[in-house]
C-alpha cells in the first residue's frame, strides 16, 4: 500500500498512528522543493514555522526582515506583495527593511536648461511654480518588470499621471523636456537601449520639427499642419527629450525609430540615434529594416490629377537604394532571406536581391516571402499551380492547383497547432507542408 500526503502550508511535525497487532516495518519518504537564490544579495520570503508569519531570509539563513507579514511574495527583486493585506512594499536593501510605496525627491542631475525667449516665458514660469509634484505620494506598480536594470513604471494613486521610479531609492525621474518639466505623460513604455516612449497629456507650448536637421525639436509660433499634432514622443536614458511629443505613433527596432502622423495623407519619418533619416515625402512604412533595407510607400499625383502609390527601398543612411518605379514595378513587399517580392505593371510577381537585381523572373500570379530555414518560397504560376522555388527560381516541389496559404507567423499557428513546422497549408485538403516543400501530415 502506498499513501501520499500533501500539505498546503509549512509542516513542522507529522505524527501517524498505525494500529497493528503484529510488528510491521514501514518506509517513509519525504520530498522537499527547495529554492536557492542565485545571487548573494537576493532575499527569500520565508514563513516562520512556529508563527506562520513571513519574513525575508538571506542566503546564510539569517532573518533580514523579521517574520511579521501574513502572505508575502516577491513581485521582483525590489518589490513584495502581501496578498492577505493587499499591500505592496519596497525593499530598502541598504537598511534591510520593507517600506511603503512613496515617491522620493528626484536625484540631483543636470537639467535641460533650454532658454525660452518669447512672450510666453512668464506663463511657463507661472505653470512651473504651481505644477503638481509627486514627492511623498503613494504609488502603485504598473508592471512587475524592472526596465533598464533600475526602473519601474508607476501610477500615482491620487493624481499626477505616470512616472518612472528608480528601484534603488524610490526616487522619481524627471522627464527633461524643453518646457521646464511641467508636462505630464501617460502610457509610458520602455522601448529598449535606454529609450522611453511617452504620450503627452498637456503641454503649454507647440512644437515644430525642422526638416533636414539633426535637431529634432524646437519651439516655433508657426502654425503646423494637422498631421504634426500628435502627443507621442521619446526620451533617452538620461530622461532628456530625444523626439518631441508631436507624433501619433512611434515604434522602435534595432536602433531605428519609426514615426507616423495622421492626415491626408499621413507621413512617416525614420530616425536613427543621431537624428532624422528621411524627408517629408513618404506616407507609409512596410515592416522594419530587413537585410539592411526598408520599404516605404509614397502617394503621388500624376499629370491627370490621379493619385497612385510608388514604392522605394531606402538604406540605413536614408538614401534610396532601389527605385522601384524606375524599374517598372508597381508594388513590393519587404525583404526576407535576401529576397523581396515585386510586382510589375502587368500584375506578375518576381523577386529582387538586395542589390536591386531581378534574380527570379516576374512571371508569377502570386509570390510569398522566402522561408529563411530553407531559402525557398511559395509561388503560383500563370496556370494556377502552386510550387516551391529556391532562391534562383528553380522548382523544388509542386503542390497543385488547390488553394494554398503560407503560414507567415511562426509563433501563431492559425491553422493547426499539431504541426509546429508547418509553413504552407492546402486549405481544401488540410495538407501541411514544411519550408522545404515536404508533406508533414498524411492525407485523409
Amino acid at each position: 500500500m502506498q499513501t501520499n500526503y500533501q500539505f498546503s502550508g509549512p509542516v513542522d511535525r507529522l505524527a501517524l498512528w498505525l494500529p497493528a497487532k503484529d510488528t510491521l516495518s514501514y518506509e517513509f519518504y519525504k520530498d522537499y522543493t527547495l529554492y536557492y537564490p542565485e545571487e548573494e544579495s537576493e532575499f527569500l520570503p520565508t514563513p516562520n514555522l512556529s508563527t506562520g508569519l513571513v519574513g525575508l531570509l538571506d542566503n546564510s539563513g539569517n532573518w533580514v526582515v523579521d517574520p511579521q507579514y501574513n502572505a508575502l511574495s516577491l513581485v521582483n527583486s525590489y518589490y513584495l506583495y502581501d496578498r492577505e493585506e493587499d499591500s505592496y512594499y519596497w525593499l530598502d536593501r541598504e537598511q534591510k527593511a520593507l517600506k511603503e510605496l512613496k515617491i522620493h525627491a528626484p536625484k540631483e542631475k543636470e537639467q535641460n536648461k533650454k532658454e525660452v525667449k518669447d512672450d510666453r516665458l512668464q506663463l511657463v514660469e507661472q505653470v512651473k511654480a504651481t505644477s503638481f509634484s509627486p514627492e511623498g505620494l503613494a504609488y502603485r506598480l504598473l508592471s512587475r518588470e524592472v526596465f533598464n536594470d533600475h526602473y519601474v513604471i508607476v501610477k500615482i494613486e491620487k493624481r499626477g499621471g505616470e512616472h518612472i521610479v528608480d528601484v534603488r531609492d524610490q526616487s522619481v525621474q524627471r522627464f527633461q523636456d524643453q518646457y521646464f518639466d511641467i508636462t505630464r505623460y501617460e502610457d509610458i513604455k520602455y522601448l529598449g537601449d535606454g529609450y522611453w516612449r511617452v504620450e503627452r497629456v498637456e503641454d503649454p507650448e507647440e512644437f515644430e520639427v525642422f526638416e533636414g536637421s539633426s535637431t529634432v525639436s524646437d519651439k516655433s509660433k508657426a502654425k503646423k499642419p494637422a498631421y504634426y499634432m500628435g502627443n507621442v514622443g521619446v526620451f533617452d536614458s538620461d530622461f532628456k527629450e530625444f523626439l518631441p511629443s508631436v507624433f501619433h505613433d512611434i515604434q522602435y527596432s534595432e536602433g531605428y525609430f519609426y514615426t507616423a502622423n495622421k492626415g491626408e495623407p499621413g507621413l512617416v519619418r525614420i530616425f536613427d540615434k543621431k537624428g532624422l533619416l528621411t524627408k517629408d515625402e513618404y506616407h507609409k512604412r512596410i515592416g522594419y529594416f530587413s537585410d539592411g533595407l526598408l520599404l516605404l510607400e509614397k502617394m503621388v499625383v500624376d499629370e491627370e490629377n490621379t493619385k497612385h502609390r510608388e514604392y522605394y527601398f531606402i538604406d540605413k543612411t536614408g538614401k534610396v537604394s532601389i527605385d522601384l518605379p524606375k524599374m517598372g514595378f508597381d508594388d513590393a513587399r519587404a525583404f526576407h532571406d535576401g529576397r523581396a517580392a515585386v510586382e510589375n505593371v502587368k500584375g506578375y510577381w518576381g523577386y529582387l536581391n538586395t542589390q536591386g537585381e531581378l534574380v527570379v523572373n516576374d512571371e508569377y500570379k502570386l509570390a510569398f516571402d522566402y522561408f529563411p530555414e530553407s531559402h525557398c518560397a511559395l509561388v503560383q504560376d500563370q496556370e494556377g499551380v502552386f510550387k516551391f522555388i529556391d532562391e534562383n527560381g528553380s522548382v523544388k516541389a509542386t503542390i497543385g492547383k488547390n488553394w494554398c496559404n503560407a503560414i507567415r507567423n511562426e509563433n501563431i499557428r492559425q491553422y493547426n497547432s499539431d504541426y509546429p513546422n508547418a509553413r504552407v497549408v492546402v486549405v481544401d485538403e488540410g495538407l501541411y507542408y514544411d519550408a522545404y516543400g515536404k508533406v508533414i501530415n498524411a492525407k485523409k
